[in-house]
């Protein structure tokens, strides 16, 4: 199931699995949000999506960057972006990365790209993961880093657990973290900011690509992804630690 028995459900805005027919019937081209049905992804072109029963169900996908041609998950603007989420963010995937030969700013969790709010892998072969915000017009970003879990940081052909999450009291300070099997990269908190939280703006959300605009897809992954979930909340390290705990098995943990 989509939510599975222990996992966090206050704060749900997204949650799509692979492996739940409540989210994806196999051959479909429209992924099903139980959490808020109102969203509806679309999966586009299709004809070169691989889906598998395998780890509980996963979708894979392919990505050629000469041409930007491929697979991904597009949604319609909505709360999913930092733009309208009250200043408060996690986004949450299982991925298993492939080809990394093809891999360039390969983003997994994506809303448009002046918006700074993306979970994406980056550096080409380096298997780098970063999480990006916006406030005030900067850039925030926090980093799983080489010297704590090896490189790549996440090597091909293995499952992990990634999870951004950030929240921003609106007036000076800010938090945020990014997490690998419910271990800490790296955390802030900074208590000299200013500026807005995001630019106000709704924008598309997408998995598997960047959104620059809707018409132009680009930054595409290639591998395979089993869940993702989006929640207008910060999380707390023991609440990382439920959720990859509650899937971990699935996933060859």
């Amino acid at each position: 199931m989509y939510t599975g028995p222990h996992l966090i459900t206050d704060g749900l805005v997204l949650a799509a699995d692979a492996g739940s027919l409540r989210s994806y019937v196999s051959g479909s081209s429209t992924v099903n949000n139980p959490a808020t049905p109102s969203y509806i992804g679309s999966l586009d072109n299709l004809d070169n999506t691989t889906f598998s029963r395998n780890n509980g169900g996963f979708w894979d996908f392919t990505h050629d960057p000469t041409t930007d041609e491929g697979q991904f998950i597009t949604y319609q603007p909505s709360d999913l972006t930092q733009g309208d989420v009250a200043r408060a963010i996690t986004y949450e995937c299982w991925v298993n990365r492939q080809d990394v030969s093809l891999d360039s700013n390969a983003r997994v969790m994506s809303s448009d790209i002046s918006d700074y709010n993306a979970i994406y892998i980056n550096s080409k072969g380096e298997g780098n993961v970063i999480f990006s915000i916006n406030i005030g017009g900067s850039q925030k970003t926090r980093q799983l880093q080489s010297g704590k879990f090896g490189s790549p940081v996440i090597p091909t052909n293995q499952w992990f657990h990634l999870l951004g999450t950030a929240t921003y009291n609106g007036t000076d300070t800010y938090s945020q973290a990014i997490y690998r099997n419910g271990v800490v990269g790296q955390e802030t908190v900074d208590g000299s900011v200013s500026g807005t939280w995001g630019d106000g703006t709704t924008r598309a959300f997408a998995i598997f690509c960047n959104v620059e605009n809707e018409a132009k897809p680009r930054d595409g992954f290639n591998g395979q992804m089993g869940c993702f979930r989006v929640y207008n909340k910060f999380f707390t390290q023991a609440e990382v630690l439920q959720n990859f705990n509650a899937q971990k098995s699935r996933f060859g943990y």
